[in-house]
């Protein structure tokens, strides 16, 4: 395939407050005119974003202020440009999924109540008549004969309709699979309704189009946004056989995620699951990879080596089954071993200036949200003209009264300790 080349241009117009990108294909103007661009511009949490769609050759201008309104007045703005031809956004080519699908030998397994397509398991009343799963649950006669059904079920059309390839019941979609995988895609599917993905942890029946979940997240359920890599949960082996679950939701690059959390019999549970089509998941396990970390131990004989009290690293087989195929590889990463002691005087050395960061409790106390009640560590910070509110970043300001962006706080809180907002509420439940 021949290469293909761009040129971006940009420029900043400090005086007028304006930020300028362009474009230029490098190749016949005829050839350029099959190409445009879109500017995604995000901020930094990547809770909001505006996009801006022009041609190739065509300059692009972002007045600084229209985008501080636009993205709720960020510390930071990050930009991505996405170069697209017109044959890539308007023909959508979905020839190999229709010549894929038999939809004449389709309608012969047509479920006869809700006339959706079966697939397995596939069950059938006495006289003979087939019906999909989630109808039988509801019936307990045949509307069809009026006869019993039982838990028979035709395993003879379930073996061959495992080898048809069904398309996704909803019309935008192109997407065709196999039986055992179209059920996984439609629950997911971004062209049907879409669950909010915290319906099992915070009791959200929500149902809204997929291109809105963010916003709701947002707007819904902020607090279980993960704004950093670290989670910090308050635990105490005192009670280290009580239970525990929780689920963050973090974003990377333009798709959401959900990390699930379980504390269960003494272990620790991790899942990361992208919200969206399962399609677009990696499971292949070519490229996966764990990582676990332990300190250097003393030298040791044999039966010694993983002795209790010995710094060792174990790992079930049921982890990392899915990360093996003919090989299993492993790797030693350069821990700097000869440097371990240097680099445990400089952890003391920043805990020591960590410690004197540290404000009392009675003067945290002071430092909290009007509206949420928690912490103001989610910037951005307002305040009250009169200084009797201040509001954190993950409420909305309310419209009476004028509040100030307090960006002074903000240069100093980034130096706090603040304790970990969900400690309070685990104190309440324990009391």
């Amino acid at each position: 395939m021949e290469k293909i080349f761009f040129v971006i241009n940009r420029t900043n117009d400090a005086k007028n407050n304006i930020f300028t990108v362009t474009v230029d294909y490098i190749g016949s103007n005829a050839e350029a005119e099959e190409y445009s661009y879109n500017i995604i511009l995000e901020n930094g949490k990547r809770t909001m974003k505006h996009e801006l769609t022009n041609k190739i050759k065509n300059t692009t201008e972002i007045g600084y202020l229209a985008i501080k309104e636009i993205l709720n007045d960020p510390i930071s703005v990050i930009a991505h440009i996405e170069i697209f031809s017109k044959v890539e956004k308007d023909e959508e080519s979905d020839d190999d999924h229709n010549n894929a699908v038999d939809y004449e030998l389709l309608g012969e397994i047509e479920c006869f109540v809700c006339m959706e397509y079966m697939v397995p398991p596939i069950y059938q009343c006495i006289t003979g008549h087939s019906i999909c799963r989630v109808c039988r649950e509801s019936l307990s006669e045949c509307p069809n004969c009026k006869q019993e059904f039982k838990n028979t079920q035709n395993f003879a059309l379930a073996h061959v309709i495992n080898h048809l390839i069904y398309p996704c019941k909803y019309a935008k979609c192109k997407f065709a699979a196999k039986g055992k995988n179209i059920k996984q895609h439609e629950a997911t599917c971004i062209y049907g309704p879409f669950k909010c993905p915290l319906n099992d942890y915070e009791d959200c029946q929500t149902e809204m189009p997929f291109k809105e979940i963010t916003n709701h997240i947002v707007n819904s359920h902020s607090e279980n946004i993960l704004d950093i890599d670290v989670v910090s949960l308050p635990f105490d082996t005192e009670f280290e056989n009580e239970n525990d679950k929780d689920c963050f939701i973090l974003t990377h690059g333009f798709k959401l995620f959900q990390l699930h959390y379980m504390y269960n019999n003494k272990t620790f549970y991790w899942a990361v699951q992208l919200i969206g089509r399962p399609e677009e998941c990696n499971n292949s396990g070519n490229n996966c990879r764990a990582y676990f970390k332990a300190s250097c131990g003393a030298l040791t004989d044999k039966a010694s080596a993983f002795s209790e009290g010995s710094p060792f690293i174990y790992i079930n087989y049921a982890q990392i089954k899915h990360m093996i195929s003919h090989e299993f590889s492993y790797r030693l990463t350069n821990a700097v071993i000869l440097k371990g002691l240097i680099k445990r005087e400089v952890e003391d050395l920043l805990r020591s200036n960590m410690a004197k960061l540290v404000l009392p409790a009675e003067t945290l106390q002071k430092m909290i949200c009007t509206l949420c009640k928690n912490h103001l560590s989610y910037f951005p910070i307002h305040i009250s003209d009169d200084s009797s509110s201040a509001i954190c970043g993950r409420c909305d300001i309310p419209e009476i009264g004028e509040f100030l962006h307090d960006k002074a706080y903000e240069g100093i809180a980034q130096f706090l300790v603040f304790p970990c907002r969900y400690f309070r509420r685990m104190a309440a439940l324990n009391n």
